[in-house]
């Protein structure tokens, strides 16, 4: 089977032979509207997406905890993260490049990943019960844009469509 690789999301197969990877490029430069003539290297081509073996990213991580002002001020110094919108329960990375860190009283403590879109949300699901993951029985809210897993060690995690946030 040949290697595959993902350019803005879309999982493409990749060539047996190297030469190919230019015309690839170009296609997939063109389809997202960019100039024929910019140029991208093989290891350009392989960083600009994902791989086919990971297509959601980890958004924020949910973290159970008894006092948020409390926990709030430890995290924002130990991480060197800043609240979201001023609000302690949301803490995100002074340079707003990386996952939230969501502090909350109720919630269990998970991670949660982000897809892209409602489609990219359902084909991450797919893939990751293809790799072991297990549905989870959960009362989903009317307009839910998570989806709640369990890992192979019995640990819930949800798939949140970004777009739906």
């Amino acid at each position: 089977m040949a290697p595959t690789s993902c350019f803005n999301g879309q999982v493409h197969r990749l060539p047996d032979a190297p030469e190919a990877y230019g015309a690839m490029i170009t296609r997939a430069k063109a389809a997202q509207g960019q100039s024929r003539s910019a140029d991208l290297s093989m290891a350009d081509f392989r960083r600009t997406g994902c791989d086919a073996t990971a297509m959601a990213n980890i958004g924020s991580i949910v973290m159970n905890v008894s006092d948020i002002r409390r926990a709030s001020e430890f995290w924002s110094r130990a991480l060197g993260y800043v609240p979201r919108n001023g609000h302690d329960a949301v803490l995100m990375p002074s340079s707003g490049d990386g996952p939230l860190l969501w502090l909350d009283e109720e919630d269990r403590t998970h991670i949660e990943l982000w897809a892209v879109d409602a489609e990219e949300q359902r084909a991450e699901v797919e893939r990751l019960v293809s790799l072991g993951a297990k549905r989870v029985d959960w009362s989903y809210p009317d307009g839910a844009n998570f989806v709640v897993l369990a890992d192979t060690e019995g640990n819930l995690f949800c798939v949140i469509n970004a777009e739906g946030s």
